[in-house]
């Protein structure tokens, strides 16, 4: 999925494609449409296997994981994006390479699979495996498909199969409906059925639709709940067959690769919905036993720990759908924007995501009362001269990410104070985490966070300083249809009745006031997991000299901007800016090589990290090597003496030898 690429100054970062990580959940959808490009080869084209039984996702080389599927929507892929998201994401984890493999015929895949000539079967349903015993083992299904009828929102209502009668209906001899549809002409004489050319995509198809030619035509859900939404002048008037489970299949015998993606999968689709489109209030859904919450992961929303999803918001509506017995379901959005969508196209239920009352205004919406107020704090660099006022963004840049609530309400700030400050979208597949820490490495300027989160969003960032409010704190407001009362009403009384009480406050003081570190274990579902064209040459080393490989990166590109080539105007040489003579002393013999470079210089700044003082936090360890880095180890102990005349500590990097170093 390569993206186009820009070089800015400073403090922009040039990105070689970012992609997701964590980022499976990061769409809410499963259903998502197809459309994005990515690598295809022809079955026929593969001389020899290149990972098969033997393959290992937790080998020390990166393998390729390869990807057999059969062309069903005429798109470039032939599968959804969001399927194609879901297993490149499994692979981005992994460190496997993606490799597609498109097949002629459906009935093909099984043979090429136990021929060891893929590794993974996509796009299908569970019927793919009927009959099949003991060599081919299917996984837990990540979405549910069924056939359905598609009309002219327009034309005269139709909502059952025997509506079908004396109506003309477009169909291809390929479809999974087929037979159904000739039975039912059976059943219903005066049925017309055309039948489509093969050649034709499913957008052609529903263009037809839309203009008359066809005046029905049946067709995946799949491929529907992304297409629809942008056509309102279609509808999916019914369900012409059952739900079909979509699995993916593997080889009984690849243990590694099977464990490893039914891991995968538990872990993850614990926050996709696959529940039908609804648009039902709260008696349905106490009915159904499940309210749909959409989010986005953050510190205090949700995130992973320790095998459960945890979280201010996840909790404390968890906490209203017990009364009723009902359980939440998840359905994680990737923007504000998104959020807004999917409440009203009856894809969820309730937002809740700590949004401010302002920030989601729609007709067909209504706001719960206020349960938690924060304000808008702009966070900067420690390192950084201090911002104390609006005044101050002069000239500066701030990036959101899709998922912050503040784009409108900083627009409204620059018109009405005149001032010229940039507003810049973060890199594609960045949440509040991930665009934090690009400011903690000067990679972006400035940013906007909630005041409610700041200590969960800090507490595993280093480099930060939260600069001023941009304004008074502001209620924060759950979000339902405007046309769903009861809900609204019951979520009401349950916030008048739970605000600032006993379960209220101690998820207050968990998740907002006080949060407790995260251990490896506590992750949040999407963060940075590209940045760079060396990110594989970048951890291996980091991994090798226990540094954060973002940081190399960030280092990396303030050394040469990813330019292999660089040559500074003292000799410096390559990614890494290595002088010839530490060049020398280090045995590189290719200091523009990047490989050569990016090992040498990690192995630098490890060799500059050991020599400071063990008694030395290992933060501030890493600063000074740093710092010893770009300035020389000599002028580093010079500084830090300077800073004890200061006054000041010279063990600490921030607000002491970092200020010594400056003036």
């Amino acid at each position: 999925m390569n993206r186009s690429i820009e070089i800015n100054d400073r403090p922009s970062l040039w990105f070689a494609g970012l992609l997701w990580c964590f980022l499976v959940l990061l769409f809410a959808d499963v259903n998502a449409a197809p459309g994005t490009a990515a690598p295809v080869i022809d079955q026929r084209d593969i001389a020899a296997p290149v990972a098969g039984d033997e393959l290992s996702v937790f080998a020390d080389s990166p393998t390729t994981l390869r990807i057999l599927y059969h062309r069903k929507f005429r798109n470039t892929l032939g599968i959804t994006e969001t399927e194609q998201r879901l297993i490149e994401a499994y692979a981005v984890e992994h460190g496997l390479e993606p490799l597609w493999i498109e097949v002629d015929k459906p009935w093909q895949l099984l043979n090429y699979l136990l021929e060891d000539q893929g590794d993974i079967i996509v796009g299908q349903h569970e019927g793919l495996a009927a009959g099949i015993q003991g060599p081919v083992r299917m996984l837990e299904p990540w979405a549910v498909s069924m056939q359905q009828v598609v009309a002219r929102q327009d034309s005269a209502r139709i909502n059952k199969i025997e509506d079908l009668a004396y109506r003309q209906l477009a169909i291809k001899r390929s479809s999974p409906a087929w037979n159904k549809v000739n039975a039912l002409k059976d059943k219903f004489p005066g049925m017309d059925i055309v039948t489509i050319p093969e050649s034709m995509s499913e957008k052609e198809i529903l263009a037809l639709v839309k203009t008359g030619q066809y005046a029905l035509t049946v067709m995946d859900s799949l491929f529907l709940d992304g297409y629809l939404p942008e056509h309102p002048e279609l509808a999916a008037v019914f369900n012409l067959t059952d739900k079909r489970q979509m699995s993916w299949f593997v080889r009984d015998s690849g243990e590694d690769l099977r464990q490893s993606l039914s891991t995968y999968l538990k872990k993850y689709l614990l926050a996709l919905n696959l529940s039908d489109v609804s648009r039902e209030d709260l008696p349905a859904m106490k009915e159904k036993k499940s309210i749909r919450l959409i989010t986005y992961q953050s510190p205090t929303n949700l995130f992973y720990r320790e095998g459960e999803i945890v979280g201010f918001e996840y909790e404390l509506l968890n906490r209203f759908a017990k009364q009723y017995r009902m359980r939440v379901d998840l359905v994680l959005a990737s923007s504000h924007e998104e959020m807004k969508t999917l409440l009203i196209e009856g894809k969820g239920d309730v937002i809740a995501a700590s949004l401010p009352r302002r920030s989601l205004k729609a007709e067909a919406l209504a706001h719960t009362i206020p349960y938690m107020y924060s304000a808008p704090v702009v966070v900067g660099r420690k390192a950084d001269q201090r911002i104390v006022d609006i005044q101050d963004l002069e000239g500066r840049r701030v990036h959101l990410p899709a998922e912050s609530p503040y784009r409108a309400y900083l627009e409204n700030l620059r018109r009405w104070h005149g001032i010229e400050f940039q507003i810049i979208d973060a890199h594609d597949g960045m949440n509040t985490e991930s665009t934090l820490f690009m400011v903690s490495q000067g990679m972006y300027d400035l940013t906007v966070v909630p005041s409610h989160q700041l200590k969960s969003e800090f507490e595993r960032q280093i480099g930060l300083h939260a600069e001023f409010t941009l304004g008074e704190p502001e209620s924060n407001v759950w979000v339902v249809r405007a046309a769903d009362t009861k809900l609204l009403a019951n979520l009401n009384e349950f916030i008048e009745r739970e605000y600032k009480k006993n379960t209220y406050n101690n998820l207050y003081a968990q998740y907002i006031k006080s949060p407790r570190p995260q251990n490896g274990d506590s992750r949040l579902l999407a963060r940075i997991n590209s940045l760079s064209p060396y990110d594989r040459e970048i951890q291996e080393a980091a991994e090798r000299h226990d540094f954060d490989w973002r940081l190399i990166a960030a280092q990396m590109y303030k050394e040469s901007q990813f330019n292999p080539h660089a040559v500074s105007p003292v000799g410096a040489e390559g990614l890494m800016q290595i002088m010839p003579a530490t060049a020398e002393e280090l045995g590189v013999k290719a200091p523009k090589d990047p490989a050569e470079s990016i090992a040498a210089g990690v192995a630098y700044l490890g060799k500059l990290r050991d020599s400071f003082e063990e008694s030395l936090l290992l933060e501030d360890r890493i600063w000074f090597s740093l710092a010893a880095y770009n300035a020389g180890p000599g002028r580093l102990e010079k500084v830090r003496k300077y800073t004890e005349e200061l006054g000041l500590d010279p063990n600490r990097w921030f607000d002491n030898v970092e200020s010594a170093m400056m003036n």
